[in-house]
């Protein structure tokens, strides 16, 4: 990949919390979902997820988390499962979870140095709204949620891995610029 700061990196690792999930149909009704879904880019079974009992209809936005608000970031709140028990965010920095973990490599001039963007704690949640129609039409009605990982580093603010730095874990001021460039990083796709 190459960002607006130019940056060539890579992406090695990205994992993510979803929660908070909601559908507005085109009468503004609200459907609200407790979901906590758990993504990894790298694992097939971790990369889809199902809604049920949705209305069928048509819808014009979706909305929803990466990662937990404050009632639910608390450690060990989730099912003691090995993926959310990797998620978990150092109980010395506040507990909870991490929301989201994008690691990779970036080139700096001729050598090479990892990066690693750790969302979590208050400054680090994301709330995404993908506002696009789409129709609920039969019980295995699907849509996809395709991640533009660059706008990570991008949109409201260029994020530079070079100069800014390459790692946000306990950093708040870099989680929060991190965090606020994520709202957009998803699109629709059906």
């Amino acid at each position: 990949y190459v960002n607006a700061a130019n940056n060539q990196y890579s992406v090695t690792n990205l994992e993510y919390i979803i929660s908070n999930i909601q559908l507005t149909n085109n009468h503004n009704e609200i459907i609200k979902y407790n979901n906590i879904v758990y993504v990894d880019a790298r694992k097939a079974m971790y990369n889809s997820f199902v809604l049920n009992d949705v209305p069928y209809g048509s819808y014009k936005s979706i909305s929803f988390n990466i990662g937990l608000n404050q009632e639910l970031n608390i450690s060990n709140s989730l099912p003691s499962t090995t993926e959310f028990i990797n998620m978990a965010w150092p109980d010395m920095m506040g507990g909870g979870y991490h929301f989201l973990k994008l690691e990779g490599n970036v080139l700096d001039s001729l050598s090479q140095s990892g990066y690693a963007m750790h969302l979590g704690t208050d400054a680090g949640l994301v709330t995404c709204v993908i506002d696009s129609e789409y129709l609920i039409s039969t019980p295995n009605s699907n849509f996809k949620l395709h991640m533009d990982v660059n706008e990570w580093f991008e949109n409201p603010q260029n994020y530079d891995l070079i100069v800014d730095g390459n790692y946000t874990m306990g950093n708040m001021m870099l989680m929060s610029r991190i965090a606020k460039n994520g709202y957009n990083v998803f699109n629709l796709i059906q």
